[in-house]
């Protein structure tokens, strides 16, 4: 039962951390570790080992891993911050460190990656201009990517597997949904 709690916990902060504010996707650190290649692959989809979506998702991995709110804004899209905020970023953070630990280290594994298509394109984006009430939103192209969070801290450990949707606004990629 306190597994289930711990990944229903994680679940929901990971979805409310996508309603979050967003600056402009910059280039994260050069930490390496907070991304893993897949082991059960030979090789990593080829767009994720440049820097389009990779630094979304490093931006993503290192607000979480150092605890770091302004950080994982650079990943979320601009319309996202209406639904969130730091004070919710800093609650799920003391949440993990209640079923896990003090010491937290956060792993994010991309296991693929899937470019949307332009049917599949349209039904994402109603949803967010439904939910969001946002008329004019252009997004030129969506990639579903599918990730693991490995988690350990120094009370236990788990993992949760989580699908984020990155499109490209205004020539930039963010998590716009996941």
């Amino acid at each position: 039962m306190k597994k289930f709690l711990i990944v229903l916990t994680i679940l929901v902060f990971l979805f409310s951390l996508t309603a979050c504010h967003q600056k402009e996707a910059e280039s994260p650190s050069n930490d390496s570790n907070l991304i893993e290649k897949n082991p059960e692959k030979e090789e990593e989809p080829q767009d994720l080992t440049n820097t389009t979506y990779q630094n979304v998702m490093i931006n993503y991995a290192e607000g979480y891993q150092k605890q770091d709110y302004a950080i994982l804004q650079k990943s979320l899209a601009p319309f996202l911050y209406a639904t969130n905020s730091e004070e919710n970023f800093s609650q799920h953070l003391t949440n993990y460190m209640g079923n896990y630990g003090e010491e937290l280290t956060l792993t994010l594994i991309v296991n693929n990656y899937e470019k949307l298509t332009a049917e599949e394109i349209n039904v994402i984006l109603q949803e967010i201009t439904h939910y969001y009430d946002i008329s004019d939103l252009e997004i030129t192209e969506i990639v579903k990517v599918n990730t693991t969070l490995k988690i350990q801290g120094n009370e236990d450990s788990g993992e949760v597997e989580a699908d984020y949707y990155l499109g490209k606004i205004q020539d930039k990629w963010y998590i716009i949904f996941n």
